[in-house]
């Protein structure tokens, strides 16, 4: 069966591809094997990209943060071997180059005559489990990237070769694949493109609204659609409808293809092919937050459009940016997610997603010079250091004008010109300057306003002189906003050359506010220390502000009692260094509490969130639950005061799966206790308290991660009642016992989790609230010994506990944004020397205890 969606064949008369490709759909789990044959191969050397070997090793930038974006479970190594080579029948010489960070990118033929004669390199391509272009799951795999050898051009590098060539794909029985259409059996295509992408697998088939097709496994309508999320139909629909209207004279078959991409929405690809995510159009319900995947995917569309325009004549290297560039100009400006953030920066999960956007699919989201693109998935991006679309459209409006870079974009769709050659006509002038400065060796710039001076007062006029500093100094155009004291706003653009330029300004009124790039369309380098890299582009210093810091919720469902933990800061705006905290606690021994702290950083950065060691000095009030003397059965209460310093360490980059860094805290305490009641039980106390504990994280094989942890703490001072002892057991202490079985005045606890991901994809959402996304489980093992009570010496009386557990832990997204994880967990005592003891304890919290 052939359904054919695309006339790459050629006419008889069309010059002859330059090289073949045929290849053997594998089964699932085993390697695809191919052949190429290059004709003529003249001169003694021919290099070739390969685009596998950049899977043999986790790409530069993978964190736990990010991690489960490229790989369900863990890293599994792809790439592409040579099986054997020869020319003409007679041996070659092989060797490998680098480029950027794959050690195997570039294959370098050799022999040893200049005689023309035809090469044939039979390869083996071994394609890993794994989100995006290129991978393999639930033996359904995609090859969005090229997938065999692409010959170089002899006489310099192009990082993006177009070649005319022929690939033929022969298919697994009637198992349906995609080679330019659908076939089984075995298909043909040549043409003149980078590469020809190839999709096969159980469970696809071909669903069309002409000119639009989607190849697709999530059924386009569904009676659990409330319960998966699936919005298939709906994209479809949505495709049919941008392409039928803005492109009406679209004569051939665009085709989506539906893909497990984790960190680009969408993707053009060459022949008309763009690869969707599985994940697109599954976000909160509402208009608002639907808008930024709908917004993306027309991007996307209108770059696939204009890539298969643009092939036969644009400078390949150039189709890095060329294309998205013109479906920039081509829509109206895209929204950005941080018009909506920016007045919300006082939810913590907003601020991280602001400072250091952690979210799927940021290229949706943040739509401009942020967008990362921190994988270089894109086959046209991979081997170079070239920026997407967006940066450029930018960096020409700054140059133009948002009207005249619309019209040069116009023009370049309307003409079969390269851009290059376009806009120096345009410009009149050459502007290799322009490309060689955002284009060919992006740098980014370190800016700041230095020295403000007013130089007098003329005229009712206020003259100012601003100095602005860019590091390193290069050409670089952006605006300064100025407010005066009427609230009056001045933009001026800047043209900087130099290290230092001095601004000159008159006003009506007296200067209040300077703001550099005051619409950050410039993406700076990491900021220095503590301070944030905008931190010095506003003048004055913009001051402190509000954040809520957190919520921990924890519910011991065993013993009916819960934590609750809400904390909120004071914070400079763009510094890391310090912080003024307000806490407030219901725990499973105070009705209330209340803590002020100063909170310092310092040390190196985590995640451009943090820095690694924090020390902290405050004081704390709490009210206790009714106290119980088992003397005399009387019951009472009691307020506790007490002053305390603490040093944490916080190195992990996240809490939901950490397989690398910990974090620990070693915290001194002075506590005064002051019991309602006059009984000689309970009588004023005054205490000092040594407690620490540290959490350690690693990788392990098979995907597996461990959690270690260990504790200790002494206690000084006479206690009146056992609410004021250390306590031993309880979540996040030596699971499996209720929390006050083991009072004492020294302890020292160990405990091991042993965490694995059991789903590492799920298809399930609560009414668009939370977007659940996988299952995890931990096994737990703790033990641990404490001595010493009430009227007991702190060697005294040393008891041991042991406990082992398990959790179930379900990853979600909050509408389909933010990460977060609910923790089910249940502990069994291993030593049961004390009577009464709880069968299991079970609790749920809102992450892991350890």
């Amino acid at each position: 069966m052939h359904l054919l969606l695309f006339a790459w064949t050629l006419a008889a008369a069309s010059p002859a591809p330059t090289f073949r490709v045929e290849a053997q759909l594998p089964a699932p789990g085993k390697p695809l094997r191919g052949e190429l044959v290059l004709q003529a191969f003249s001169g003694i050397r021919q290099e070739f990209w390969v685009y596998p070997n950049r899977l043999q090793e986790p790409p530069p930038g993978l964190s736990d943060i990010n991690k489960f974006r490229v790989f369900p479970r863990r890293f599994q190594a792809g790439g592409l071997s040579i099986l054997e080579a020869t020319c003409g029948g007679g041996p070659v010489s092989l060797a490998w180059l680098p480029a950027g960070t794959v050690r195997r990118a570039r294959l370098v033929v050799t022999k040893p005559s200049a005689a023309p004669c035809e090469l044939r390199l039979r390869f083996q391509l071994k394609i890993p489990e794994r989100y995006g272009p290129m991978g393999c799951l639930d033996d359904r795999c995609v090859l969005g990237a090229p997938w065999y050898p692409v010959p170089i051009p002899p006489g310099g590098i192009v990082d993006t070769p177009v070649w005319r060539h022929a690939v033929r794909v022969r298919g697994r029985g009637r198992q349906r694949f995609f080679l330019g259409g659908v076939h089984t059996g075995t298909a043909d295509v040549e043409g003149l493109a980078p590469f020809f992408p190839v999709f096969y697998g159980e469970g696809y088939r071909l669903s069309c609204r002409p000119p639009v097709c989607l190849y697709h496994h999530s059924p386009l309508r569904s009676v659990t659609d409330f319960l998966t999320g699936n919005r298939t139909g709906d994209l479809l629909a949505l495709a049919h409808d941008f392409v039928a209207s803005s492109f009406p004279d679209l004569r051939h078959t665009l085709v989506l293809v539906e893909a497990e991409l984790r960190e680009e929405l969408a993707m053009a690809l060459p022949g008309r092919t763009l690869l969707v995510s599985h994940q697109a159009l599954r976000i909160a319900g509402l208009d608002y937050f639907q808008s930024f995947h709908e917004q993306k995917l027309r991007l996307t569309l209108a770059e696939t459009i204009f890539l298969d325009r643009m092939i036969p004549h644009e400078r390949p290297d150039d189709l890095a940016f060329v294309p998205l560039l013109s479906a920039h100009a081509f829509l109206s400006r895209p929204k950005n997610v941080d018009g909506l953030l920016r007045p919300l920066e006082w939810i913590p999960q907003i601020d991280v997603m602001r400072k250091n956007p952690r979210m799927e699919f940021q290229d949706a989201y943040l739509p401009g010079p942020h967008n990362a693109d921190r994988f270089r998935d894109d086959f046209r991006r991979w081997n170079n250091r070239r920026p997407r679309g967006e940066e450029v459209f930018h960096r020409l409006v700054d140059q133009f004008g948002s009207l005249e870079t619309r019209t040069i974009l116009e023009r370049h769709r309307e003409r079969k010109t390269p851009f290059r050659r376009l806009l120096d006509r345009h410009a009149g002038a050459s502007m290799d300057w322009f490309f060689e400065r955002w284009v060919d060796d992006p740098r980014q710039v370190r800016l700041a306003i230095g020295r403000v001076r007013l130089v007098d007062r003329s005229g009712g006029r206020w003259n100012y002189e601003i100095e602005v500093r860019q590091e390193p100094a290069l050409p670089t155009l952006l605006d300064l906003e100025l407010t005066d004291a009427d609230g009056r706003k001045t933009r001026l653009r800047l043209e900087l050359t130099k290290a230092s330029t001095i601004v000159t300004a008159s006003l009506d009124a007296r200067l209040t506010r300077a703001h550099l790039d005051p619409d950050e369309r410039h993406l700076e380098p990491p900021g220095r220390g503590h301070l944030y890299p905008q931190s010095d582009n506003l003048w004055p210093d913009p001051g402190w502000r509000f954040i809520f810091s957190g919520f921990e919720a924890l519910f011991n469902v065993t013993e009916f009692w819960s934590r609750l933990v809400v904390d909120v800061d004071f914070l400079p705006r763009h510094s890391l260094r310090r912080r003024l905290n307000i806490l407030a606690s219901r725990t499973e021994y105070t009705d209330a509490g209340l803590a002020l702290a100063h909170l310092y950083y310092f040390g190196p950065r985590v995640s451009n969130t943090r820095l690694i060691f924090r020390w902290d000095t405050g004081g704390e009030a709490t009210r206790t639950h009714p106290l119980h003397d088992p003397d005399t059965g009387e019951e009472t209460r009691a307020t506790t005061t007490s002053l305390f310093s603490r040093l944490v360490i916080n190195d992990r980059e996240d809490h939901m799966f950490p397989t690398r860094g910990g974090w620990g805290i070693l915290e001194g305490r002075y506590t005064w206790f002051f019991p309602d009641s006059d009984a000689e039980a309970f009588g004023d106390s005054q205490l000092f308290r040594l407690t620490g504990v540290y959490n350690r994280y690693f990788g392990l094989p098979w995907g597996l991660s461990a959690a270690a942890q260990v504790g200790a703490g002494f206690l000084w001072g006479t206690v009146h009642h056992e609410d004021e002892l250390l306590r031993l057991t309880g979540p996040g202490m030596v699971q499996g016992y209720a929390t006050g079985r083991f009072p004492g005045r020294a302890y020292g606890l160990g405990a091991l989790e042993l965490r694995h991901i059991l789903a590492p994809r799920l298809d399930l959402t609560l009414g668009g609230l939370v977007y659940v996304t996988r299952l995890s489980g931990a096994l737990y093992a703790g033990a641990g010994v404490i001595s010493g009570g009430r009227e007991l010496a702190w060697n005294e009386d040393p008891r041991a506990a042991a406990g082992a557990g398990f959790a179930l832990r379900i990853h979600g997204l909050w509408f389909g944004l933010y990460e977060a994880v609910l923790n089910l967990q249940v502990g069994f005592p291993l030593v049961r020397e004390q009577a009464g003891l709880d069968p299991f304890i079970f609790f749920v919290s809102l992450e892991p205890t350890i």
